[in-house]
């Protein structure tokens, strides 16, 4: 029973405080709000706190808290009501107020507001922006990766990188205001993958890992990005269609919408079941939506790639059948023989889902600017798929596959360091490209397939299969063979 007390609290010296908020409407609160509203609550605020851990002897502070201005006849009533109790012997019977220039003050003076933010034009565009569209993720890790350091020599000491990661972690919720407005899990899902991805990449390059307060940090961004899993299942549950917007206009984009949305639930999916945290009413959704819906999934780009693969992992946990396989021969079929003939190839990783759908409906804005000399017939996640199909011996489809496969380039880029791994873009680094030879023998492919060596994967990321796995569908440019042959071996554990 509430009993007028919104909050119960101990100040430093023991003495319990009671308080009660108020947030009513208009900028003031009037004599008449007082009177009828307020006041009888106020009452109630002022008697014992009845509980377990206080004596009831013990008289506590209260405290009216608004974020509106009080009219000059409320203060006048208030300072009313504190003599008369103070005429009856009891000053200690007080009521005390909070209210907005307070409330604006004390949030200025201990807000953990980043001293390091350097592009506050970034913050304002993210702020201001449209939460109806993708969320525009160069800008957020732009965004977080200065305000971490990441783009500096100079080296942070421990205290100063915890109080940067608090910080960070209240830019990142300022900066996508507009997206949690607008109730787009995905997007927000997206901003604490990379938010996740700076704190790591600052960690891993200067050693503060086992620091409980960076961990803690850690740990409440993944269980947002859980929460909002857990959102994102609960409004597919009561939606009747997935169109947004135009209906007419939508068919273009609603299978790209369904591609990301399978494979968000496939990552919830994992999540519940590799964690030990499994919603049977969730779970069961998930298990319907994904089947029904995982069909409907399009290859717009190769930058879809990490959510077919989390759905080829999920549909291995709850489908006993081939079918998972077929679903990946096919995918790695399509990048094979589109990218390895003449004319347009599939969109690279690097290239976000609305612009390959404008390039592919001929409406790109950077046409002009292209790089004409980029090479054709190259892959970056056939490679990795290659070795996924061979774990699974479909040998002879891999034969009616492989003349197409010998026509590609197998790119990948690697870091100068590990840390690197973690940024959106890394300067400094190698681009590696592999021609698979006109033949080869299955058992030598076997061996190649089963051999994880993950040397290359940053050591904090692979404590936890799913945030990788989160992390490489937010970075899929980051979705290197290694990665993908290590999240297999790890999700055919469970």
């Amino acid at each position: 029973m509430e009993m007028g007390k919104d909050i119960i609290a101990i100040d430093p010296q023991g003495v319990p405080c009671a308080f009660q908020l108020k947030s009513p409407q208009g900028k003031r609160i009037t004599l008449n709000q007082w009177r009828k509203e307020i006041e009888p609550q106020v009452r109630a605020l002022q008697s014992k706190i009845v509980h377990t851990s206080l004596s009831s002897s013990t008289h506590h502070r209260s405290y009216l808290v608004t974020n509106r201005y009080l009219d000059e006849e409320v203060v006048r009533a208030i300072d009313d009501l504190n003599r008369f109790w103070e005429g009856l012997g009891h000053p200690e019977v007080r009521l005390e107020t909070i209210v907005r220039g307070q409330l604006l003050k004390m949030a200025l003076d201990h807000i953990p507001w980043p001293e390091e933010l350097t592009d506050t034009k970034i913050l304002l565009e993210l702020f201001l922006g449209d939460g109806r569209r993708p969320l525009p993720k160069d800008k957020v890790s732009h965004l977080l990766e200065t305000t971490m350091g990441l783009h500096s020599n100079a080296t942070p000491s421990k205290e100063q990188l915890v109080r940067t990661a608090a910080s960070s972690a209240l830019l990142c919720a300022l900066a996508t205001q507009p997206w949690s407005q607008e109730e787009n899990y995905a997007a927000e899902i997206e901003a604490w993958v990379i938010y996740i991805a700076a704190l790591l990449a600052a960690c891993e390059r200067w050693g503060l890992t086992q620091d409980d307060r960076i961990r803690n940090s850690l740990e409440i961004a993944k269980e947002a990005i859980f929460r909002l899993l857990g959102k994102l299942c609960e409004e597919l549950r009561t939606r009747s269609h997935l169109v947004e917007g135009n209906a007419l206009a939508d068919p273009p984009v609603r299978r790209v919408r369904v591609t990301q949305l399978v494979g968000l639930m496939s990552v919830y999916g994992l999540w519940q079941r590799t964690h030990g945290r499994q919603n049977k009413d969730h779970f069961d959704f998930v298990r319907n939506f994904c089947l029904t819906k995982g069909p409907q999934m399009v290859v717009w780009g190769e930058g879809a790639v990490p959510q077919f693969l989390a759905y080829y992992w999920f549909l291995k946990e709850i489908d006993g059948s081939s079918n998972s396989d077929f679903m990946l021969m096919r995918l790695l079929k399509l990048i094979a023989t589109q990218n390895s003939k003449q004319g347009p190839s599939l969109a690279d990783p690097y290239q976000n889902a609305e612009d390959a759908l404008l390039e592919v409906l001929g409406f790109s804005l950077e046409e002009e600017s292209k790089d004409l000399t980029e090479p054709s017939g190259v892959s970056y996640m056939a490679k990795g798929l290659l070795h996924l199909v061979a774990k699974r011996n479909w040998k002879q489809h891999l034969r009616g596959i492989w003349p197409d496969l010998t026509r590609l380039a197998f790119l990948e880029f690697e870091p100068a360091e590990c840390w690197q791994y973690y940024l959106w873009r890394s300067k400094y680094g190698t681009n590696v490209s592999e021609y698979p030879p006109l033949t080869k023998h299955w058992e030598d492919l076997r061996k190649e397939a089963f051999d994880c060596q993950d040397n290359n994967l940053p050591t904090i990321l692979k404590q936890d299969p799913v945030l990788m796995l989160l992390f490489i569908m937010t970075y899929p440019h980051r979705t290197t063979p290694e990665a993908v042959k290590w999240l297999d071996k790890m999700f055919r554990k469970f």
